[in-house]
């Protein structure tokens, strides 16, 4: 379905049956390039008391990819996904997140604590605290956006062979396709949204972690050095969270391994 949320279109993929007051909504939010259908294979395994909603984040897949790039920043990306869940008539939602969606559902649960009754947030982080390190991962970003200008296929092969997704480069056929499906984004979104909402343009949200008092799910590939460092630093600052590590993967836990992953959403869905 089309949700309009102050002045631009987002899609939300939603189960073909009307939502109960009996089901536990649950929000999915994909990744940098990513879209809704990242999460098909994960939905297919929830028990039958969650209503799924898998949701095109702005500028990636059926959701609009405006020139604007006020629509991108963070308290807009909030804005939107808060609209997404008061059209739906939900009260509370458990966010489910995958690196940049991860941050967008950490910015919406820091805003609206009480909207929120779980996070899961895979290969994810609170920002940078640093402001030059802020300002150097800005820079980064706008060369990232140049690169998506001159060639999108270029730009896709160069972002899946980065040390961050090196076991997943190692299956050739599987990279081709999901290549092959990033290649429909639209530039104008994907290069909007690294501008502000990349890393270094994010809220960090490091001093306020520890005020999003409800249960949270840490994940992270064995392989994944990186943001397994920065989930345990997350679990030292949560009141209640635990830090989970899929094998034998590296950051794209949920494409990777989409079985380990649900094994492990599905234990922490337990708790509602």
């Amino acid at each position: 379905m089309l949700i309009r949320a102050n002045s631009v279109t987002i899609y939300a993929r939603t189960p073909r049956h009307d939502f109960r007051g009996d089901k536990k909504p649950i929000i999915f939010l994909h990744g940098f390039l990513g879209s809704s259908s990242d999460w098909n294979e994960i939905v297919k395994s929830l028990p039958e008391k969650f209503y799924p909603v898998q949701i095109d984040l702005i500028g990636h897949g059926k959701s609009d990819s405006p020139e604007e790039l006020k629509h991108y920043c963070a308290s807009s990306i909030i804005n939107q996904i808060s609209e997404v869940q008061k059209q739906l008539n939900f009260d509370r939602v458990i966010l489910c997140g995958y690196s940049m969606g991860g941050r967008a559902a950490l910015s919406y649960a820091i805003k609206y604590p009480s909207k929120v009754a779980g996070l899961i947030l895979a290969g994810s982080t609170a920002g940078i605290e640093n402001l030059s390190e802020r300002k150097i991962r800005r820079e980064k970003d706008k060369a990232l956006t140049e690169n998506i200008s001159r060639s999108m296929n270029e730009f896709l092969i160069f972002w899946y062979n980065q040390e961050l997704f090196k076991s997943l480069a190692s299956n050739k056929k599987k990279l081709e396709q999901i290549i092959y499906r990033r290649g429909k984004n639209n530039r104008t979104g994907l290069k909007n949204i690294l501008l502000k909402f990349g890393t270094g343009s994010m809220p960090s949200y490091w001093k306020r972690i520890n005020s999003f008092r409800q249960k949270v799910l840490l994940i992270n590939g064995e392989y994944d050095n990186k943001f397994a460092q920065i989930n345990y630093k997350m679990q030292s600052l949560f009141p209640a969270a635990e830090v989970k590590t899929v094998k034998a993967c590296s950051h794209a836990v949920h494409i990777e391994k989409p079985y380990d992953f649900s094994i492990l959403l599905n234990n922490f869905l337990k708790n509602f």
